[in-house]
């Protein structure tokens, strides 16, 4: 089962992206706007007719699309599968399979599944046990050395081959409407750190509202003290002191009122309609909403009207953001359709914008001469979000599947903190050495 940071982010920013219009650039057009190739025919592509076979997590499990059959159409995934078709010229299978399915395939080295799909919790496994298989094509090197480095170091071997290529990427962030800015004369240092930020919120009596999850905001947080005050790859890490516990405390305790009303005391819950310059002070999120936000009376693109400010650190050890999503492909190496499955990946490459679904987090480039022309790519909240991106990092661990439970009981008061951090410890240590 897909891991719960990664699920409640994606689902996240699967409502951002839904009703975006990035993912809806006109497909006659690239991500540069140039023009895109048409549909491959069975001309001199060697490859027409031939079938692909991938696994996307997006789908659920047990769910297929055959684009050869219309009968096993399916909404959803990654890409739309159809049009990906008529520009590669291949018939494409997309399978859903559990994550223990999807990872006991690959131990048996199964050959019926061509190019992996994957999120990045599952890169560090994939890379430690080398299940890849070398993709030669200055198509994709050229792609990927066009997307932010902290997703170039994930897609190359340490003998720097090229072995995986990009398809999403995500990173959380505060919004604020510039006129709230303006009026509370807030700044970035204002919010550095997490105390800071949680201390504005609840001093904050003013007539504007915050929203947000408080779930993600301490699991974005708790990343930055895994990656910066943990070796997890010698299963050390520290639930138990002073700084961690206060943390915790705050940002997940005394969620109950009169024993009956779950909710955070910081944050509201996220309406429909949350844009309101006029009444919004902090919106926790990802960036693909915002950068697409039109005014359709004056039609505009609205982000203008937003900054953008980090996630607040943990501690001054903190010196770059934590992704929130991202994804891969890869090559299985087991594939004894190894030429199709690149041709495949490099039909991506080529038409990224005119195919990727809007179930994606496509916000994935550093060069900004990639980005479809419907992103306002001269904005400051733009210009603030590639900064922010240039500047990431990767945590390949997650264990919000061990300790999700634990967390949601502690905020319904029905563990002590004490137990929680022993119970949160306890679980942690065996996922380590399991």
């Amino acid at each position: 089962m897909k891991k719960l940071l990664v699920t409640l982010l994606s689902l996240l920013l699967l409502v951002s992206c839904a009703t975006s219009d990035a993912g809806n650039a006109d497909s006659s057009t690239g991500s540069n706007g140039t023009a895109q190739p048409e549909a491959s025919g069975s001309g001199d592509n060697e490859f027409a007719g031939m079938t692909v076979r991938v696994s996307d997590p997006r789908f659920l499990p047990g769910v297929e699309l055959i684009t050869s059959d219309p009968g096993h159409y399916r909404v959803g995934g990654f890409f739309d599968y159809t049009k990906l078709s008529q520009l590669s010229g291949m018939n494409i299978e997309v399978h859903g399979f559990t994550e223990e399915n999807r990872t006991l395939k690959i131990l048996a080295e199964d050959s019926d599944i061509d190019i992996y799909f994957f999120f990045h919790d599952d890169a560090k496994y994939i890379l430690d046990n080398n299940l890849v298989s070398p993709i030669d094509s200055d198509i994709i090197d050229e792609f990927n050395s066009k997307t932010f480095e902290a997703l170039q170091k994930v897609c190359v071997d340490e003998n720097g081959n090229t072995v995986m290529m990009p398809l999403e990427y995500s990173i959380f962030s505060l919004f604020v409407p510039k006129q709230a800015v303006e009026e509370l004369g807030l700044t970035a240092q204002d919010i550095e750190y997490w105390e800071d930020f949680y201390n504005y919120l609840t001093d904050y009596t003013g007539p504007r509202k915050s929203y947000g999850n408080g779930r993600v905001l301490f699991y974005l947080i708790e990343m930055q003290y895994h990656y910066y005050h943990c070796d997890l790859d010698n299963g050390e890490f520290d639930y138990d002191n002073e700084d961690f516990r206060r943390l915790y405390e705050t940002l997940l305790g005394n969620w109950v009122f009169d024993g009956q009303s779950y909710n955070q005391p910081y944050f509201l819950n996220v309406p429909l309609n949350k844009f309101d310059p006029d009444e919004n002070l902090f919106d926790l999120n990802g960036i693909s909403r915002y950068l697409s936000l039109s005014d359709p009376e004056n039609n505009e693109i609205r982000a203008q009207e937003f900054v953008t400010f980090p996630v607040p650190k943990y501690d001054e050890k903190v010196e770059k953001n934590m992704l929130s999503v991202a994804s891969f492909a890869y090559i299985n190496p087991y594939s004894e359709n190894k030429e199709a499955a690149v041709k495949f990946l490099e039909t991506i490459a080529e038409n990224y914008y005119s195919i990727v679904s809007s179930n994606c987090a496509y916000f994935i480039f550093s060069d900004t001469s990639m980005y479809p022309e419907a992103i306002d790519t001269e904005s400051q909240l733009f210009k603030d979000f590639i900064a922010m991106s240039d500047n990431s990092e990767i945590l390949f661990y997650d264990f919000n599947d061990v300790v999700s439970e634990i967390d949601y009981e502690y905020t319904c008061m029905e563990l002590t903190l004490d137990e929680a951090i022993e119970e949160r410890t306890r679980v942690v240590d065996i996922k380590l050495n399991e």
